[in-house]
């Protein structure tokens, strides 16, 4: 799973690879829970990648 800041302007998601990249190990609550975390707090937009054990 991917997602971009919503935060993020169009211009901004093309130039990913200026943004910052935070990965979270795990989709479970707590994954979950820190990627809602991130997204109310980090002002700037970021780029999050969730890794599961468990392909889906």
């Amino acid at each position: 799973m991917t997602l971009l800041s919503s935060r993020s302007s169009n211009s901004e998601t093309q130039e990913a690879d200026h943004l910052a990249r935070i990965a979270i190990v795990g989709r479970g609550f707590t994954g979950i829970m820190t990627a809602i975390a991130l997204f109310k707090r980090v002002e700037r937009p970021f780029h999050l990648v969730m890794f599961d054990r468990e392909q889906r």
